[in-house]
């Protein structure tokens, strides 16, 4: 089934299995519940700060003495932070074919040092996966963090993000660098994966499933290569992307709100974008704290091909008190003016409480922390619905022929 199991007991000497291939979760509660090595087969198996202690050879030790093997898509769930070395042996965790860890009741760090330390991860080699990462479980409440650089080889790697129980939390995330010689990231799962780090990778990445944050201060956080959003997939996050993205999922920039900076765009296969506006103005020099989105494209071509009624673009005005003459400032900003890519988009307001939005493309100067440049952005102007207008105008008519008959 798909239930919980929690064992409170000491569970024996010698190495213990637990094989929950069901999905299920595992809760151990002891606070020493073996003497030997752990292996978990499948499933979510949660674990606290003392929950995995063992004593072997006269020692105890927090979180384990022994190894701790995770395989066919096992899932350590962790409710304190766990650095423990690479390996199989004693006082090492060794991940096989599928793996990975989620967090319980507080965002947890998790770091594997090798027998280099300082060097990254090789997936698929030195006791790491070889098939899938795994982050975040069905029962996980928190963010978990791989904190490791990780080399892909020649591959592209897949890192399969569960969702927790916290909607639009991030489920999973890397902050090492990301590295590659022809590989690429593939990201799957119907969880949020935020990665962080200046990554090197050469590949693609495709976010097949859930959503991928990029959150990187420097660099790209996406490597050299394009982003692929496949259908009801979103891309978010305050970094920078050097490529081009693509694909049929949404855009969503910031994390409500903020900008995020891309190569360039390419919405021929049905892309959407999302815009928070919570101010008139952004501030184009806080990222993480911008007042509206804004999707800074940087390429001298931003969009690759013009954006037609199947790309939508949404722009939330909820979170503000519109008035007519208002004019704010977001969404898209780009170097050339781009009024005929997205003029033939389909608009979608909201919170516009029946007033009418009209779209242009203005000039502006911004300073997004590199110093002030030129470009363009996208205005909107709120004006009274089309009614009103006419009832005020029929108003003022009455009124203008009463004065006159009364005069």
């Amino acid at each position: 089934g798909t239930g919980t199991l929690t064992l409170g007991a000491k569970m024996g000497t010698g190495t213990v299995f637990l094989v929950n291939g069901s999905g299920g979760l595992i809760n151990l509660t002891s606070a020493a519940n073996s003497t030997g090595a752990y292996q978990f087969m499948g499933g979510t198996v949660r674990v606290g700060a003392t929950s995995l202690n063992h004593t072997n050879d006269g020692t105890t030790g927090a979180v384990g003495n022994d190894v701790i093997r995770l395989s066919s898509g096992a899932i350590l769930e962790l409710q304190a932070d766990l650095t423990r070395d690479l390996g199989n042996t004693r006082g090492d965790v060794e991940m096989v074919g599928s793996a990975g860890f989620s967090a319980f009741g507080g965002d947890r760090t998790v770091s594997l040092t090798t027998a280099n330390p300082g060097n990254a991860i090789n997936w698929g080699a030195g006791n790491f996966v070889a098939d899938n990462l795994i982050l975040g479980s069905a029962y996980s409440n928190s963010t978990v963090t791989l904190t490791n650089d990780i080399a892909f080889a020649t591959l592209s790697r897949v890192v399969d993000v569960r969702a927790g129980t916290v909607a639009g939390d991030i489920d999973g995330r890397l902050s090492g660098v990301l590295s590659s010689t022809g590989g690429g990231l593939v990201k799957k799962g119907a969880g949020k994966l935020e990665v962080t780090g200046a990554n090197t990778y050469t590949g693609d990445t495709w976010v097949m499933e859930g959503g991928l944050s990029v959150s990187n201060t420097s660099g790209s956080g996406t490597g050299s290569g394009g982003v692929h959003l496949a259908t009801s997939t979103t891309l978010s996050g305050t970094g920078f992307i050097s490529g081009t993205v693509s694909g049929s999922g949404t855009i969503a920039p910031g994390a409500s709100p903020g900008i995020l900076t891309v190569g360039a765009v390419n919405a021929s296969e049905g892309l959407s974008f999302l815009f928070e506006m919570t101010a008139l103005d952004p501030t184009y020099g806080a990222p993480t704290a911008s007042g509206n989105d804004v999707l800074h494209i940087t390429s001298a071509t931003p969009f690759v091909t013009a954006l037609n009624a199947s790309n939508l673009i949404t722009v939330d005005f909820t979170s503000m008190t519109l008035n007519p003459g208002d004019v704010i400032l977001g969404a898209f900003y780009a170097a050339s003016d781009f009024t005929s890519a997205i003029q033939n988009a389909t608009y979608n307001y909201l919170g516009t409480g029946g007033l009418t939005v009209n779209v242009s493309v203005v000039p502006q100067d911004a300073d997004f922390g590199t110093g002030l440049e030129g470009g363009y952005v996208t205005r909107f102007d709120i004006v009274p619905e089309p009614t009103s207008m006419l009832l005020a105008a029929l108003g003022a008519t009455c009124f203008l022929i009463r004065r006159r008959r009364n005069g």
